[in-house]
């Protein structure tokens, strides 16, 4: 296996990392050596993680549009539906659906900033950053992730929860983006993908 990706399960990968230096010396160190689970990259499939802010305050729904103007171009929808291209969202707004596409300028000044521009990076540093002032996507409590397999219909139950709450679907990350960024040593913002198959969660004991 010339090279392999941990593309997802990382939390898993800090435990045995930990156990493996924990272990050091101890007679069972060896079943602390290694990944129980590799994929082919050709059975892998990434769907999309997508974003509800629950508040849009103090900003109203329109203000809030007329900036989001200035950075993407927006047409209303008839009805719900995902983004069917890279760089282009779908948006639930006061019970409305819109469709999203970044505007050229504004993806061309973020270009060069990294080895691959994914929407997700545009979505944290115009919208959530620039419009909405999030300055920590991982914490901040107006910002909620929902899992793709959720589909639209979870996203909008989710915002639907939230006095104005606006609620993003993404296009999916590429695999060949996720593998062009780990080569350039470089980080996926939190919560970009979601992969299947994914491992099932279980509780390990050991006896002492």
């Amino acid at each position: 296996m010339p090279v392999a990706y941990l593309a997802d399960g990382h939390h898993r990968a800090a435990t045995i990392a930990l156990l493996h230096e924990r272990m050091h010396g101890h007679p069972d160190a060896h079943n602390y050596n290694s990944f129980s689970a590799w994929f082919p990259a050709s059975d892998l499939d990434i769907l999309e993680y997508n974003r509800v802010i629950n508040s849009l305050d103090p900003l109203r729904p329109a203000k809030f549009m007329a900036h989001l103007s200035h950075f993407c171009d927006i047409q209303p929808l008839a009805e719900a539906q995902k983004p069917g291209a890279k760089h282009e969202m779908t948006m639930w707004l006061d019970d409305q659906w819109y469709y999203l596409r970044w505007k050229e300028e504004v993806m061309a000044a973020h270009t060069h900033r990294k080895e691959v521009l994914l929407d997700v990076s545009l979505l944290n540093d115009v919208i959530l950053h620039q419009i909405l002032g999030i300055e920590d996507v991982r914490n901040d409590q107006r910002l909620e992730y929902i899992e793709g397999p959720r589909g639209l219909d979870g996203l909008l139950r989710r915002a639907q929860r939230s006095s104005h709450a606006v609620a993003f679907a993404l296009y999916p990350v590429l695999l060949s983006e996720l593998m062009a960024i780990a080569d350039a040593g470089q980080s996926m913002p939190p919560k970009s993908t979601w992969f299947e198959p994914r491992m099932k969660n279980g509780l390990v004991v050991q006896e002492f």
